[in-house]
């Protein structure tokens, strides 16, 4: 996996890089085990404002490429963590719909195939 953080107007602290460490092993999961560099995750993190100091001043961006897809989501909360677990929660629920969909058209093409050799299509 290759992975790129930046860091716009906040440090990077060991619990917000520790934080990207989890999601990065959450997200190494989809990555095919042939190849592991084909998996590219950056991760954009980020103060909205200088001036507010409560509310959604906090936002996170993750995106993800594999085997020429690429898949984006962002989120904001109050906290960098928060921000972070919800892009998270977003780009898994992206994946695994990529997945389902990649595994359904192979189904599809698998019938087609069956069809056609048993000569019902043509």
């Amino acid at each position: 996996m290759i992975l790129t953080i930046k860091a716009t107007n906040i440090e990077r602290t060991a619990r917000i890089l520790g934080r990207i460490d989890t999601i990065c092993a959450k997200l190494e999961k989809f990555a095919p085990a042939a190849d592991p560099d084909e998996l590219r995750v950056k991760i954009e993190i980020g103060r909205i404002t200088r001036h507010h100091r409560k509310g959604i001043v906090y936002r996170a961006e993750i995106n993800v490429t594999l085997s020429g897809i690429a898949l984006r989501a962002k989120a904001a909360g109050g906290d960098v963590i928060t921000a972070l677990d919800e892009a998270r929660d977003e780009i898994e629920r992206r994946l695994l719909k990529a997945k389902r969909k990649s595994v359904s058209v192979k189904h599809r093409e698998g019938v087609a195939m069956k069809a056609v050799r048993r000569g019902e299509r043509t």
